[in-house]
């Protein structure tokens, strides 16, 4: 019979709960997977590459080459030349959304989670208020407390 994988860094054997935190997520698709997630982030990327020099090349093709008449043609041209900016209004947020997450997969999955900075205010209790609040709720008023209201 074989045992079950316990995992070393819980005490209880079983393996900790999984991050939801988004840098983890994208740091376990670009390294812990060997570069798999990465790899298709490239493959769609090349495949939105792909679709939109198909339909570029077609409507080159399609509004300017095969029509006759030069006139006819280079008003299509100009057509053409106006339409171009609106299509990289387009595609260039997602151009932007890529490079951008590359920056953050690579400067982010590194990142030493001590350098959170640590959370203030009053509603934030730590160590000893912590203990000494849920002490109050558990014990009732202490006799020190008990003795400073008499």
């Amino acid at each position: 019979m074989t045992r079950p994988h316990r995992s070393p860094s819980s005490p209880t054997g079983r393996s900790p709960r999984p991050s939801h935190d988004w840098a983890d997520i994208a740091a376990q698709l670009s390294g812990f997977y060997g570069g798999i997630g990465t790899l298709v982030l490239y493959g769609f990327y090349c495949l939105l590459a792909l679709g939109f020099a198909a339909v570029m090349t077609w409507g080159m093709v399609k509004f300017i080459g095969i029509i006759p008449g030069v006139t006819w043609g280079l008003m299509r041209l100009f057509v053409l030349l106006w339409a171009l900016p609106w299509i990289y209004k387009i595609v260039a947020p997602f151009a932007l959304f890529y490079v951008f997450s590359l920056l953050w997969i690579e400067f982010m999955r590194d990142r030493p989670r001590s350098a959170d900075p640590p959370l203030r205010g009053r509603h934030v209790l730590t160590g000893h208020d912590a203990r000494r609040r849920a002490a109050a709720l558990v014990d009732g008023p202490s006799s020190r407390s008990a003795r400073s209201r008499s």
